[in-house]
């Protein structure tokens, strides 16, 4: 039974810092407690646990917008995220979680702001037929968290962009995002901002629980071990190594021939490449696959083993420009 509320608002924008911080307040949590951890990032994309990067997102063009690009603990689909967006946390032991109850927090927020939230199944949360929230929940070793984010006043035309995978002759075990209309809750009641949301939330958290919320303190985190945290969700092998095993094929054709390379990327790297072509220099095929096998797997690095490898201009260009257009 929960006896103790305990709320933090986060100090940082960084996507890699709020999920350190997300993981040590569940890892840290009592019985009895229930912490509820609200933070905002800077323009990213967080993908599930399960989700393989190069299928949710470009990811190359994301390095271009200035996009992080974020893997998390709990399950479920990719999300865009900014300073228009809010997250939420529940951290309680296992024993102690009471998803509905959780919920309930967020929808009463809602509705203190004149929005007319109800939930759809176990994920999401709507207003009528449009989706300001999605849901996805994570226990380990006795402790649950329950996570989610909340549309207040998101870039749509950029979710839009970063979301979008490029057409790739791809096959994965990774799980889909399931695309869903979307509404900000600023647009249903302007009054509605992150300053505004956070106190209603604050307000039901205690209505709904009964009890007081308190103020969880900065002072006892032990930064040290929250820093080890950071630099294990920034990763490169976090990030894409987790579920990135997966062949891909890209072709096309040039005024010297038809080309076609096939790369097999195991946690993120090209460790297999068979390259077909009918071009009349026999040398070419083996060059690219010499030039490209070991690499990690990202338009950028596949170029620059392109213009490495000492090819003739007009067969690296040609081969660069195809990888930019059909990956990038």
């Amino acid at each position: 039974m929960i006896e103790r509320l305990l709320l933090l608002e986060s100090r940082s924008n960084d996507i890699y810092a709020n999920l350190a911080l997300e993981q040590y307040l569940a890892q840290n949590v009592k019985s009895s407690w229930c912490i509820l951890f609200l933070w905002r990032n800077s323009p990213c994309v967080v993908i599930g646990r399960n989700q393989n990067a190069y299928r949710e997102c470009r990811t190359d063009l994301l390095d271009r917008m200035g996009v992080k690009l974020s893997r998390r603990l709990s399950g479920g689909g990719a999300v865009y995220q900014d300073l228009g967006n809010l997250n939420f946390t529940f951290c309680t032991r296992q024993e102690d979680s009471d998803i509905k109850k959780q919920q309930s927090v967020i929808l009463e927020a809602c509705r203190s702001l004149a929005v007319d939230a109800r939930l759809s199944g176990r994920n999401d949360m709507l207003v009528g037929d449009r989706k300001f929230s999605g849901n996805s929940f994570y226990t380990h070793d006795g402790v649950s968290f329950h996570n989610g984010t909340l549309l207040l006043d998101v870039d749509l035309k950029a979710m839009e962009k970063c979301l979008s995978p490029s057409d790739l002759k791809l096959s994965s075990k990774s799980v889909d995002s399931v695309r869903s209309r979307v509404v900000n809750l600023h647009d249903l009641n302007e009054a509605i901002d992150s300053t505004a949301m956070c106190k209603a939330i604050n307000k039901a958290f205690s209505m709904v629980y009964g009890l007081d919320v308190q103020r969880f303190s900065y002072d006892s985190i032990d930064m040290e071990d929250l820093e080890k945290k950071r630099q294990f969700f920034s990763s490169y092998e976090w990030i894409y190594g987790k579920n990135a095993d997966f062949p891909l094929t890209v072709s096309s054709r040039f005024t010297w021939g038809e080309i076609s390379v096939s790369l097999q990327v195991r946690n993120a790297v090209c460790a297999d490449v068979k390259v077909y072509t009918d071009a009349l220099d026999h040398n070419l095929a083996p060059a690219i696959e010499t030039a490209l096998r070991g690499a990690k797997y990202s338009v950028s690095q596949l170029c620059l083993r392109i213009e490495g490898a000492r090819l003739d201009t007009i067969y690296s260009n040609d081969i660069c420009s195809m990888l930019q257009k059909e990956l990038g």
